[in-house]
């Protein structure tokens, strides 16, 4: 017996169904929908169907039972109406009705509605359950889907607020919002989330896209719940109703913003690359390694190959590269692989002429191509310095001084050259493996240590010490020491060259200055020396004793000063024979009746002579004057004409050569003298021109010595020529010779002393002097080659930091950028260091360019302060300029004007404490600007302002110095202000500040490159 259930009101109005009803065999219940428990009956199937009759009851009744449509999905519900309309079936939606009765019926056709409705709600129930699972399997895919698509899944309103009615889990990962603060905007709604800018944009493209049932697309920022801007994309339709009515919007929307981000970076990265490509000082191709065309060229490829830049783009690059077509390719093909980055090749130019070139060649991806750049150097002239190089190291090996590089502060021998290796015995390895205490016995590791400070700090030095070999001998060495620093290191670099011919030839040149002393002192005559200004270098006590002045007072002032001599007669001043030697290059002899002033007021009567002193090449270094007191020597005059048999005796007997000529004749020849020209008798002489015994250098010199003599009867200083022995060979001479009266004639004694060995001493000291100045030569070029060697690497690694600073080689760390960043910094610090060296080494080879250009001076020292103003905020130092309005354009070198204020300034800010002040002035008179760079900085010690301009100079030099500089600066800035024809100086006090200023011509020359020799310091 089925079991149907009815409303009781429905009962109330139809007494007569319900009777029907248990007519036929249903047992009929009466139930109300409020019931609280109905839902849980009917789940219990307490009823077989559910009988709802709307024939005499509103239909406004049954909408309001909410429960009403859960309960018709677990029993059948049976309608009882007297027409179906649209009215009804939209009162009724969402209710599901299992069959449908219209008044009036028969019990029949009500018990077969009711069975058939049962029968069919059964089969439906099972259906639906099946389906019921398989829509939620759909679901939980759906949702897992949902969950795990990139961004966010929506179904919204179409209306201002683009109100939510879902979203995915998504939500919160996109926006910061969870789902439930967006749906129904809750918290919030989407178009809040929507930047402002771009709300009323997509509302009006939404409606356009609605209206034509397309798909929208677009991009554009919305604010996160943190406040955070994002890049988003949407992608979404409209849901219409079968009117064409839209009744919701569905779509996607995802995170753009790392994409946005690469694109910034992207574009930002090509500009870079762009910028770089264009402004490389290096020549820069592209090239397909498909085809080896060339794609793309910079303008330095186009001046280094002197075609036009789409010259280049339509050519190959097998028409530039002098190797085989096949030979290029297979280049190609390894840069393309990465296998090699570096290459050598010989490339051709437009002009015909081939260069030697380094080339760095990678894969590179434009325009979704794989291609190759080529940075190409030139390293003609570098192949040709390492040639050079390579000599200059064959030419350090085979030195005829020991090279060592020490490694600082234990001494340790990094490096030495062939001649150490000779000198000491010992072989490269041995040597490499000892420190400098081994080879040097005078060493203590406390004195090593105090010296290499000394050493230090003086920048170079050089001793004399004692070298051990490894048989245990020992000899000395002279030792220059320089210092330098390489990887982080510090070394020096010690020449050291065996002195022992040279301690043997100073030892004998030191006897023969005693001797020459010794003589000088003996002799009887006043003996005065001086340098090539006539300034007085030694006198003996004769020469002490008549001037009134010791040797110690008068040694390097002005001979007028020590030597006043008078006319006797007139009393009017005489020249000194001195500066007659100095003009006239020959001897000078004193007029008779001469008068020596002393310095005590004494008159004393003298005769003397002034003789140049000459080196090997015949140039004058000096004069010699010799003068006597004529007071004994006229009163004994007479007496020494009687004693004349008692002095040939003492000439006979005397150790020096004497000989007298008359008439350019030997008339006399001491026994010393005929040893010395080689000859067995006096005979062999007497009488023979004296003139042959002279070499033929000096036979006009004598001739002259001799007319003096005999017929001038004036005294001739001594003099070093060199005489002929009978045999013909020759030696040198010190010659000495005074007017004498033989047999009645007039003639002259002549003395003279054999000075060879001395003279080959001499000799010996120039030749070592010219060697040591050829090292220094030497060394200076190779500090100049050696930093222009530099400067290829390091500008690569310069630029190859500043692209894996920008992330061009991939993403690196912060704590990688940070090194890379030290490694740029220091790059672009050991950069101008050699460059300051290689100007350095340009002023000492002997020439400097300038440039001539007319310029406007202010803006040139606006511009060079802009660039300063950052270093100047950092110590909050005001930088003041002014520039007198009436300067305009000057015409000078507009470069190393800039690099001149640029240094100062620069300077001023090093050397000012924090808050401190520096100001620029510029003023002009008639033909020059003046501009000065004050300070209220540390200033200067007054003992050091006279070396501020020295090359390597500074004031605190220190390794513990508080400022860091090369000592440079102000040297090449000192050089460019004498090279524009002006001056520089610096006024300073400690403590108070410096003014460093410098004047140059408003115009020293019209377009021009002026070339100046500058002499090394």
């Amino acid at each position: 017996m089925k079991k149907i259930a009815m409303l009781h009101s429905f009962v109330d109005e139809m007494p007569n169904l319900f009777k029907r009803l248990k007519d036929n065999g249903y047992s009929v219940s009466t139930i109300s929908l409020s019931k609280e428990d109905l839902i849980l009956r009917t789940k219990r199937k307490e009823y077989d169907a559910f009988l709802l009759d709307l024939s005499e009851v509103p239909v406004e009744e049954v909408k309001q039972y909410q429960h009403f449509p859960e309960i018709t999905g677990h029993i059948p519900v049976i309608l009882i109406t007297s027409s179906v309309d649209h009215s009804l079936l939209q009162a009724l939606d969402g209710i599901l009705i299992s069959g449908c009765l219209i008044p009036p019926f028969s019990d029949e056709q009500l018990c077969s509605t009711i069975e058939l409705a049962c029968h069919n709600h059964n089969i439906l129930k099972t259906s639906v359950y099946d389906m019921k699972n398989t829509l939620l399997e759909k679901e939980r895919s759906y949702a897992m889907l949902l969950s795990n698509l990139p961004g966010m899944a929506y179904r919204c309103d179409n209306d201002r607020e683009w109100t939510m009615r879902f979203v995915s889990e998504g939500c919160y990962k996109l926006t910061g919002y969870g789902s439930e603060a967006l749906v129904h905007n809750r918290d919030t709604s989407f178009n809040e989330l929507i930047t402002p800018e771009n709300r009323e944009r997509l509302w009006h493209k939404w409606q356009e896209v609605l209206s034509r049932k397309e798909t929208f697309q677009d991009e554009y920022t919305i604010t996160t719940a943190a406040g955070e801007k994002k890049w988003v994309w949407e992608q979404g339709k409209g849901v219409y109703d079968v009117n064409g009515k839209v009744i919701a919007i569905e779509g996607l929307i995802t995170d753009l913003t790392e994409q946005k981000n690469v694109e910034e970076a992207l574009r930002e990265s090509e500009s870079r690359y762009r910028s770089l490509f264009e402004n490389n000082h290096s020549a820069m191709l592209v090239i397909d390694p498909d085809t080896g065309n060339i794609v793309d060229a910079n303008p330095a490829a186009v001046s280094f190959y002197g075609w036009t830049r789409e010259e280049l783009k339509s050519k190959n690059i097998k028409e530039i590269n002098t190797l085989s077509p096949s030979e290029v390719k297979e280049e190609m093909d390894l840069a393309t692989k990465a296998q090699r980055t570096h290459f050598s090749f010989k490339h051709l130019l437009a002009d015909g002429s081939v260069r030697d070139v380094e080339v760095f060649s990678g894969p590179i991806y434009m325009n979704g191509k794989m291609l190759l750049y080529s940075i190409i150097n030139d390293i003609t002239e570098r192949n040709r310095m390492e040639q050079e190089l390579r000599l200059n190291q064959f030419c350090i090996d085979h030195s005829a001084v020991g090279i060592f590089r020490i490694e600082e502060p234990d001494g340790r021998i990094v490096s030495v050259n062939d001649h150490a290796c000779q000198s000491l015995g010992y072989s490269r390895e041995e040597l490499c493996s000892m420190t400098v205490l081994d080879i040097d016995p005078t060493f203590t590791i406390e004195t090593w240590l105090e010296h290499r400070k000394n050493v230090r700090h003086l920048k170079s030095g050089t001793i004399e010490t004692i070298h051990c070999k490894k048989d245990g001998t020992e000899f000395p060495v002279e030792v220059t020491v320089n210092y330098m620093e390489y990887e982080g290191k510090l070394f020096s670099l010690s020449f050291a060259r065996d002195i022992t011919k040279r301690k043997v030839a100073e030892k004998a040149l030191k006897e023969s200055e005693e001797f020459f002393r010794t003589t000088l002192y003996s002799i009887g005559d006043g003996v005065i020396t001086t340098d090539t200004n006539g300034c007085l270098r030694q006198m003996n006590p004769v020469a002490e004793k008549l001037t009134g002045w010791t040797e110690t007072e008068a040694r390097g002032k002005q001979l007028e000063e020590i030597f006043n001599i008078v006319n006797e007669d007139t009393r009017k001043q005489v020249e000194i024979p001195v500066r007659r030697v100095l003009r006239e290059g020959r001897v000078v002899g004193l007029a008779n009746h001469t008068l020596l002033i002393s310095k005590d007021h004494r008159e004393i009567p003298i005769a003397d002579s002034g003789s140049p002193i000459v080196n090997e090449k015949g140039e004058i270094i000096g004069v010699v004057l010799v003068f006597r007191d004529q007071t004994e020597e006229r009163a004994a005059q007479k007496a020494l004409m009687e004693s004349e048999s008692r002095f040939r005796q003492l000439v006979e007997n005397a150790p020096e050569a004497i000989f007298v000529q008359t008439n350019g004749c030997f008339a006399y020849v001491n026994p010393a003298a005929l040893r010395l020209f080689g000859v067995d008798s006096a005979s062999q002489l007497i009488g023979q021109p004296v003139m042959e015994r002279f070499h033929p250098d000096f036979r006009d010199i004598v001739r002259e010595r001799i007319h003096l003599l005999n017929d001038m009867r004036e005294n001739v200083p001594n003099i070093e020529e060199i005489y002929l022995r009978l045999d013909g060979t020759p030696f040198n001479v010190e010659v000495s010779a005074v007017p004498i009266n033989y047999d009645d004639l007039n003639g002259s004694l002549v003395f003279f002393r054999d000075i060879t060995e001395r003279k080959q001493v001499e000799r010996a000291l120039i030749r070592a002097k010219m060697v040591s100045d050829e090292a220094n030569r030497s060394k200076t070029e190779f500090l100049a080659n050696t930093s222009h060697e530099l400067k290829t690497p390091l500008n690569s690694i310069i630029g190859f930091s500043e692209l894996m600073l920008a992330g061009e080689l991939g993403n690196i760390s912060e704590q990688q950028k940070k090194y890379i960043g030290t490694i740029l910094e220091s790059g672009y610090l050991l950069l101008n260091i050699i460059n300051r060296i290689l100007d350095i080494s340009s002023i000492n080879y002997g020439r400097m360019g300038l440039s001539y250009t007319k310029f406007d001076l202010c803006n040139a020292i606006q511009d060079t302060c802009a660039m300063m103003q950052a270093a100047a905020n950092r110590k909050s130092i005001e930088l003041i300029v002014d520039i007198d309005p009436q300067i305009n354009e000057i015409n000078a070198d507009i470069i190393k004007f800039k690099e001149i204020v640029y240094n100062l300034v620069e300077n001023s800010i090093k050397f000012t404490l924090y808050g401190g002040i520096v100001i620029i002035t510029a003023t002009q008179n008639e033909s020059h600007v003046k501009i000065s760079v004050a300070d209220n900085g540390i200033g200067i010690a007054k003992e050091n302002i006279e070396r501020i301009f020295d090359p390597f100079y500074q004031v605190d030099s220190s390794t513990t110095r508080r400022y860091s500089g090369t000592g440079l600066g102000l040297a090449l800035i000192n050089q460019f202000v004498k090279m524009h024809g002006g001056t520089i100086w610096v006024e300073s006090e400690p403590g108070k500040g410096s003014t460093f200023t410098f004047t140059i011509p408003l115009d020293y020359g019209e377009q021009q490159i002026r070339m100046l020799q500058v002499s090394e310091h």
